[in-house]
């Protein structure tokens, strides 16, 4: 779970959580998914924001593991889970990034 900003879900048209969840957790070729599988780590996942205070809210994230995956390499699971999470907001802070999700979702 990532704590989310103060006063992000005051806003709910702005659609953040809806771009988070869907660069995430989409399931392409890229994708987090398609690099847990291909390592036979993960089977599926899923991200969505977790239960929320009057002013603050959690993005969660389930990532349903092989047995390889959660008995043996569950700290490269780990590992390659936090790494997507940066690069996403790494990625974020180009304005491209965003407006490219965002014309994705409306889509």
């Amino acid at each position: 779970m990532w704590p989310l900003p103060f006063g992000l879900r005051d806003d709910y048209r702005n659609g953040a959580e809806h771009i988070v969840g869907h660069a995430l957790g989409h399931e392409g070729p890229r994708s987090l998914l398609a690099k847990l599988k291909s390592r036979g780590l993960a089977h599926a996942l899923s991200f969505g924001v977790g239960p929320s205070l009057k002013e603050a809210a959690c993005l969660s994230m389930r990532v349903e593991l092989t047995e390889a995956g959660e008995t043996k390499r569950y700290g490269e699971v780990l590992e390659t889970c936090f790494e997507a999470v940066g690069a996403l907001r790494r990625d974020l802070d180009k304005a491209q990034t965003g407006a490219r999700l965002w014309s994705e979702l409306a889509a």
